[in-house]
């Protein structure tokens, strides 16, 4: 069920029978940072959801132009402050997670540097390539092999570890500037669904995570092993990162209603 970064396809399951039969396979960016940016959305996902297993957790990258004049964050930030208005930065798009963690930078910062949201990431590449913007949050996937060749910089690592492709690009909180908030995928299923048919599916999924092949394509896309948390533990990672999100949103007054 896709469209709406992935809004129809959650309240589909929201609103599905609690039977075990229908479930959701959805990133954070799709349930809570929709959640944190949207007033109107017909579900609410720590109500309507129950979560079962995470899949994965990681960062989002900070990347920079070859030319551009600051070799980590520190040195980012410094510049930028000392020149406000005169940089841009770009992301996937309004709301993105790269917006709210550098709208969150720029609070904390006294930072002046203005978004650019762009349709897709290839574009991103091709415009921070050819010179035309200097700045850009991207993922942490399609940007190794760039960042590896030389043809990009990598800045900093949002998220609670450095990923396994890039292990000398530190965190954004190595470098002194906290941001522990981890992007995820999960599986989910509708509330009401009995706990019996929950601990059933998580205890496969987690079997299944286990697998060497798969720890081997984790680390291709460069994420760590997976987090194999309880289906609490997840619960409590859903809200906390609501919270997270919420607060960034309404201290930049980002929404997208």
């Amino acid at each position: 069920r896709p469209g709406a970064n992935g809004v129809i396809g959650v309240d589909a399951v929201a609103k599905s029978a609690p039977d075990g039969y229908t479930l959701l396979f959805a990133s954070s960016s799709s349930t809570v940072i929709s959640q944190a940016l949207l007033s109107k959305l017909p579900f609410d996902v720590t109500r309507d959801l129950v979560p079962v297993a995470q899949i994965f957790s990681g960062g989002i990258h900070l990347v920079v132009a070859n030319d551009f004049p600051a070799q980590d964050l520190k040195t980012f930030v410094a510049l930028v402050r000392a020149n406000p208005g005169k940089y841009d930065y770009a992301t996937w798009g309004p709301g993105s997670t790269g917006q709210l963690v550098m709208e969150s930078l720029k609070r904390r910062n006294g930072l002046d540097i203005r978004h650019v949201p762009y349709k897709t990431i290839n574009q991103i590449y091709q415009d921070i390539q050819g010179g035309r913007i200097h700045v850009a949050f991207v993922d942490a996937t399609s940007s190794v092999p760039l960042i590896k060749a030389g043809k990009l910089r990598g800045i900093a690592i949002t998220g609670s570890h450095r990923g396994p492709a890039l292990p000398e690009l530190r965190t954004m909180t190595e470098q002194g500037y906290p941001f522990d908030t981890d992007a995820w995928y999960g599986v989910f299923a509708p509330k009401g669904t009995p706990q019996s048919v929950v601990a059933a599916v998580h205890r496969e999924i987690l079997s299944t995570l286990s697998a060497p092949e798969l720890r081997e394509r984790f680390l291709q896309l460069n994420l760590v092993d997976p987090p194999l948390k309880t289906p609490e533990q997840f619960a409590q990672t859903v809200r906390v990162d609501l919270r997270v999100w919420q607060d960034i949103a309404r201290a930049n007054q980002i929404h997208l209603d």
